[in-house]
């Protein structure tokens, strides 16, 4: 039982993964000048690839501008706590109680992510086409490069 909950929980990350890396980037990079500019317009050509109608366009870039807005500073705060968790552990007496809080923490912020990412796939499956979220999963993996082999892919 624990280990399909462990695959299920690794296929999830991993689609999470490779279903929003792109955009994430391309979000990341708004208002930057220079080369990283040109992210953002790399998603625009990401979304008329895929023969959005005008109304599909809108309702992504809310869905990608309310995802980013929930999680803003998740990730911040997770590297955080398993910085501190780090420190903790290397101490010569560490504090066990901390620990165990610390892990906690980090256990509920990592379930957050995930679910909050699945929510999102979820939530794309709703607007796009089967057609298109089809061609949507093919340019993402293109565009993600090779990933680990695994039961998830």
């Amino acid at each position: 039982m624990k280990t399909m909950v462990k695959r299920l929980c690794i296929y999830a990350t991993a689609a999470a993964f490779v279903s929003w890396a792109p955009l994430a980037h391309a979000q990341q990079a708004a208002g930057r000048q220079g080369p990283q500019a040109d992210r953002g317009q790399e998603l625009d050509n990401f979304i008329k690839d895929l023969n959005l109608t005008p109304q599909q366009q809108e309702q992504i870039k809310k869905q990608r501008n309310e995802h980013f807005e929930k999680n803003r500073g998740a990730g911040d705060e997770l590297r955080q706590k398993r910085l501190k968790l780090k420190q903790e552990l290397e101490k010569e007496v560490p504090d066990r109680k901390l620990i165990n809080a610390l892990v906690a923490d980090i256990n509920t912020l990592t379930a957050r992510k995930l679910q909050d990412r699945v929510d999102s796939i979820l939530a794309i499956k709703e607007i796009l086409t089967p057609q298109q979220y089809k061609a949507f999963q093919e340019k993402i993996r293109s565009h993600a490069g090779p990933r680990r082999e695994g039961p998830w892919q």
